[in-house]
């Protein structure tokens, strides 16, 4: 009879880089700069880093340019998804009754 011992301790690091065409190595979700605005609900002040991204006007240039720049990597990157993005919608209206039998009946100040 032989009896082995054997521990064997293995450390494995894994490093995921995203490369996108033009990235420039900064990160790809802006950070404030310097937010000045704090959340007051809970009771305790919290920093918000996206406080800069408050705009009801929808007309700070900076912002839309970030947005426009959020949407075209999103789309980079599930582009591979496009066709089950196609399949999801076609079986969703395949499941949408698309003629109307009645008319709309109001109801308050609302028709339904």
């Amino acid at each position: 009879n032989v009896n082995v011992n054997v521990n064997v301790n293995v450390n494995v690091n894994i490093n995921i880089n995203i490369n996108v065409d033009g990235h420039d190595g900064k990160p790809l979700v802006r950070q404030s700069e310097s937010s000045d605005g704090v959340l007051l609900d809970p009771p305790v002040p919290v920093s918000d880093p996206y406080g800069w991204m408050r705009d009801e006007s929808r007309t700070d240039p900076e912002l839309l340019q970030h947005l426009a720049n959020e949407n075209a990597f999103t789309s980079h990157v599930t582009q591979h998804l496009e066709p089950l993005r196609k399949d999801l919608y076609d079986q969703m209206l395949q499941s949408i009754q698309e003629t109307d039998y009645s008319v709309p009946t109001k109801d308050g100040d609302f028709l339904y």
